[in-house]
């Protein structure tokens, strides 16, 4: 019988997957860069590059401003496989990259190699080091602020509505997968059932070691539970450790090699109505925090 992956991930408004944490921690985050940045001479903000959308952050760009800033992609090694449809993409995301960033801003993806990265990095903190023009660069030295979330890069995109609560949700679980976000606060099953979707639609043949290509993931669970000894007693798998096996197997690469956003002109254009749809700003996130503490202390009530 012929395998048919899932085209889209159901089942959404039933996922245990918190928005308090996102948008308190990382907003809190932000707050208290606010000074730090203002000493900057350049930023580097690193990103994912298997998230090269949802990790974008707009409130962090209110901060820099016009502050000279490199945009860099880490993991390329992990998302792409050289193709022609994966340079298509990064040409893309290059574009989209340098006019979110600004007119002093630079776009890398590390593309041949870490040391390769590096030395474009450095070279673009030269040339504004070379460029400014109030002496402090050049009596003091260039200052630099990298920036970046737990594992790749500091992003947030507060949600303030409930009509954009699954978008939320999809941003939690991306950035959860790839571990941008401490493990644990979203389920590992939950996890492990959304990368399978999306490793059904780019290598299902890479979990063939102890399950057929499939769309239940307790099967290719227990499956990998079985094969790695993980059982409880009775013998029953233990599903959230394979769940965790089986999310980092993907994050070492051998899952199959792949961004999980769409990168697309027309998804780059449905991201930027997302994110005025949810009102990138620094009051409206204040805003969602307080509401969600509200209704954290009405439930405790």
């Amino acid at each position: 019988m012929t395998f048919h992956p899932r085209l889209s991930f159901p089942n959404l408004s039933s996922l245990t997957v918190p928005r308090s944490y996102f948008l308190g921690h990382h907003s809190a985050g932000l707050e208290r860069m606010r000074g730090l940045v203002s000493t900057m001479d350049v930023i580097v903000e690193v990103r994912d590059y298997r998230t090269p959308l949802t990790s974008r952050n707009p409130l962090f760009e209110q901060l820099v401003g016009s502050r000279a800033r490199v945009v860099v992609y880490t993991k390329r090694d992990l998302g792409s496989t050289g193709s022609a449809a994966d340079r298509a993409r990064e040409q893309i995301i290059a574009r989209w990259a340098q006019k979110t960033a600004g007119s002093g801003s630079d776009h890398d993806n590390n593309g041949d190699g870490e040391s390769r990265g590096v030395q474009q990095v450095v070279d673009f903190c030269k040339r504004q080091h070379e460029a400014a023009d109030n002496g402090r660069s050049h009596l003091f030295g260039t200052r630099v602020l990298v920036v970046g979330m737990p594992n790749v890069g500091k992003s947030t995109l507060p949600g303030v509505t409930r009509k954009v609560g699954t978008a939320i949700k999809i941003v939690m679980l991306k950035l959860a997968v790839c571990g941008n976000v401490k493990d644990g606060i979203v389920p590992a099953v939950t996890m492990a059932d959304y990368l399978l979707y999306h490793v059904n639609l780019h290598a299902p043949d890479s979990y063939g070691a102890w399950s057929e290509p499939t769309n239940e993931i307790g099967q290719v669970l227990g499956g990998l539970a079985r094969r790695q000894g993980r059982l409880k007693k009775g013998g029953e798998p233990d599903y959230e450790a394979a769940a965790l096996q089986f999310i980092q197997k993907w994050r070492a690469g051998h899952l199959g090699r792949f961004v999980l956003d769409e990168v697309s002109d027309e998804a780059v254009a449905r991201r930027e109505a997302l994110v005025q749809a949810m009102g990138g700003s620094w009051n409206q996130a204040r805003r969602a925090i307080k509401m969600e503490r509200k209704v954290q202390a009405a439930a405790r009530a």
